[in-house]
């Protein structure tokens, strides 16, 4: 208990199933023959007693306790006993999401949340070609749907899709998928989006050239005002890219350097 009184969550003590059924009287009974098939470890000092049909299990750690007269060796989840159906009936529940991350419930799901995806909005149909060019140069293909062809993407006037985990693009197929990234600020300028990619490449013009865009963009600054205030912060500005190229730091990224300018100025 906290020191305010409140119960924890935290600090209840580990549970298990209570689980009853009147073959649980035998030691050989066998749901005992099925945890043991399925990894289940006995995990208690003492043996069976045959007075007793029910026993603990522990399904987050596959292990299991027999019952004991007059004993609560652990806490009972619901502070109940189920029965044996209702127990396989749970166990099935989370035996399906083995093998997958806490909030994931497939294996299509828990591959989305570790892909990185870039959308870039271009200007026109030769800046897309020219994107598409440097992707193929380092072994990005179009991404196999069945239906986008290279030369869609190209006359496309939607954001380019790029999948940096699985090295493919695509584009963005309609208004409404646009207007929704847009909104959650995921569409880059392609401009911003090469200094992203290039990194270590991308040159000291090129990335001044995104902090300030971001920076007018953001700010009350006009252009002109924003180049004044970059000039006065001139080593402030060319120390982060110099980290930024030999490091890749986020912390030392345009975005996050256009943050600084804006919260300052």
């Amino acid at each position: 208990m906290a020191a305010n009184g409140k119960q924890m969550i935290n600090a209840q003590g580990a549970e298990a199933f209570l689980v009853k059924d009147k073959s649980l009287k035998h030691e050989n009974a066998p749901f005992y023959k099925w945890l043991r098939k399925n990894g289940f470890k006995h995990a208690w000092h003492k043996g069976h007693y045959d007075v007793c049909d029910w026993a603990f299990v522990n399904i987050t750690h596959k292990l299991y306790a027999y019952g004991m007269p007059g004993v609560g060796i652990v806490k009972p989840i619901g502070n109940h006993a189920i029965t044996l159906d209702e127990f396989y009936q749970i166990y099935g529940i989370y035996e399906k999401y083995d093998g997958l991350e806490l909030m994931a419930f497939s294996k299509e799901e828990q591959k989305e949340r570790h892909t990185v995806r870039h959308y870039v909005r271009t200007p026109d149909a030769d800046a897309r070609r020219g994107l598409l060019d440097v992707l193929e140069k380092d072994g990005y293909q179009v991404e196999d749907d069945g239906a986008t062809t290279r030369q869609e993407i190209i006359e496309s006037g939607f954001p380019v899709m790029i999948n940096e985990t699985d090295k493919n693009f695509n584009v963005v197929h309609n208004a409404a998928d646009e207007t929704a990234l847009e909104k959650s600020g995921m569409i880059k300028d392609l401009d911003v989006f090469y200094v992203d990619y290039k990194w270590a490449e991308c040159t000291y013009d090129e990335y001044y050239a995104v902090v300030l865009k971001l920076f007018v963009r953001n700010s009350r600054h006009n252009e002109e005002e924003a180049r004044k205030i970059m000039e006065e912060e001139k080593e402030f500005l060319k120390g982060n890219y110099e980290k930024y190229v030999s490091s890749g730091a986020w912390s030392n990224s345009p975005h996050i350097v256009e943050n600084y300018f804006f919260m300052q100025y």
